[in-house]
Formats: structure tokens, C-alpha cells, sequence
């Protein structure tokens, strides 16, 4: 399995959530590659036992509409606590 790890720090407020798209090996605009099916986990760095909530929404394909399509990866996190939590995102597929 392969593990993308991100350097960048995310802020979210309280009761709060945000979008995140990913793309691989190409642009927002024309889509990347598919590398399969994908678990994103939202890890805080600043505080212990906070629990985010990820789900992946969509998979968007930009063109052909089956697996060899460029796509664009679709996620949401949502922050159910009653405080900000930084964190950052690391990326697991095949």
C-alpha cells in the first residue's frame, strides 16, 4: 500500500468542514491518474483523542467516464469538536 504523507498544516474551526480535491500525476483543469480506490485520514498534530470525521464524496472523471479516464479525487473533512483542531492529511492506495 502506498502512503502519501502532507507536510502542509490545515486549521479548522469547530462544528466546521472543508472540501479537498487530490489529483495525481496531472492538473485540477484535465484530471490525473486514477490510482484506485482511496482512504484519506485527517491526523490532528496539535491535540490528543480529537477525532475528525473523513469521507470520500466522489471520484470525478473528466472525460471517458471508465478507470483510464483522468479524475480528480473528492474528499470532505468535518470537525464535530467543540474546539479548532490543526491537522494534516495523509493519503493511502494501491
Amino acid at each position: 500500500m502506498t502512503t502519501v504523507t502532507g507536510q502542509s498544516q490545515f486549521t479548522l474551526a469547530a462544528g466546521e468542514s472543508i472540501a479537498i480535491s487530490s489529483c495525481f500525476n496531472g492538473s485540477f483543469e484535465k484530471g490525473g491518474d486514477y490510482v484506485g480506490p482511496m482512504v484519506m485520514a485527517a491526523i490532528p498534530v496539535t491535540l490528543l483523542n480529537i477525532d475528525l470525521d473523513v469521507s470520500t464524496n466522489r471520484v470525478q472523471f473528466k472525460s471517458h467516464g471508465d478507470l483510464t479516464s483522468p479524475c480528480i479525487y473528492w474528499f470532505s473533512v468535518k470537525n464535530n469538536n467543540s474546539v479548532p483542531v490543526t491537522f494534516r492529511i495523509e493519503v493511502f492506495f494501491n
